[in-house]
């Protein structure tokens, strides 16, 4: 299990998010809110979100300050690449303040962190609601990439306004 399935199981209550894990305590009392990836599945199902804002290997849409990663037919070995994702915000003085960097923030992942497979009889499905951070963004940058090899998919957007 990744953190985003553990934070639907009842009685395993998130305490912490940190930037490389999460804390959780185990409380016989806890019921997790309803499950956002079923919401976010319905939505999509439902035409609720429009149209995405790309399609690559996955469909990107974006709701409430996230972005959300869905792929139809999706298997295991859709999901095991580490993703990347990159913020580049309207002012420079928002990106985060450690050493030299880039103009962007970096926010790759592992799709166990933020996603889940939504499996039925019908087919499997990849689902991922990645948090955006609270400053204006000009651009973003995501994909999957295997470190020294060329990226198994790339692409670039607007959020618009």
């Amino acid at each position: 299990y990744g953190a985003a399935a553990l934070r639907l199981m009842p009685r395993l209550q998130p305490v912490m998010e940190l930037a490389d894990g999460v804390i959780f305590r185990v409380n016989k009392d806890y019921a997790p809110p309803a499950n956002p990836y079923h919401a976010a599945y319905a939505a999509i199902a439902s035409g609720q979100y429009g149209e995405p804002l790309v399609r690559p290997d996955f469909q990107i849409y974006h709701r409430d300050d996230a972005l959300i990663y869905f792929k139809q037919l999706c298997a295991l070995e859709d999901v095991q690449t580490r993703f990347i994702l990159h913020t580049y915000p309207a002012d420079a003085a928002d990106l985060s303040e450690r050493g030299n960097r880039p103009r962007f923030d970096n926010h790759d992942f592992s799709f166990s962190d933020y996603g889940v497979i939504l499996d039925d009889e019908l087919d499997d499905r990849c689902l991922a609601i990645i948090p955006l951070p609270d400053y204006p963004i000009e651009r973003i940058r995501t994909g999957q990439i295997i470190p020294g090899n060329p990226a198994i998919w790339r692409t670039e957007f607007t959020l618009g306004k």
